[in-house]
């Protein structure tokens, strides 16, 4: 990005002030901030001494800043539990056809996994299933 590792903390607070200065809409902000934070990453140390410079800025802008970077957290947040859940439920699913009609579904059970892990959160498992097995259960596999 053109600026040496030790202005990183620098580089961010100057882009959030002048983000919040650009009096864009909050989803605009949101995406912005996003899209930065993804090549600015801070490690530990310079989030502390992020959050330090923060404190000595104008009460509103601090705030405003706060608002942008909390939304994107809690919704980076739903993302992952959202994701978790879908992981959980394929893992369930696999289980369940293992033990219950053994090696007939690893096709289906590979299928689950792929189709997971493409980012499809919502699994609906009825319709992979009534796909893979349009006759029944694996069990009345034709």
């Amino acid at each position: 990005m053109g600026f040496k590792p030790e202005e990183k903390v620098k580089v961010k607070l100057e882009f959030m002030r002048m983000l919040i200065r650009m009096k864009l809409d909050p989803a605009r902000m949101e995406l912005l901030a996003g899209f930065f934070e993804t090549y600015l990453k801070l490690n530990e140390e310079e989030e502390e001494q992020y959050y330090r410079e923060l404190g000595k800025l104008d009460r509103k802008e601090v705030e405003v800043i706060m608002q942008i970077t909390t939304s994107w957290h809690e919704k980076g947040r739903a993302e992952g539990e959202i994701k978790g859940k879908a992981e959980k439920a394929r893992e369930v699913i696999c289980k369940y056809l293992d033990r219950r009609f053994g090696e007939k579904t690893k096709d289906l059970q590979q299928k689950s996994s792929a189709y997971i892990q493409s980012g499809n959160t919502g699994l609906c498992p009825g319709r992979i299933i009534r796909r893979q097995y349009p006759g029944g259960s694996p069990g009345h596999h034709q």
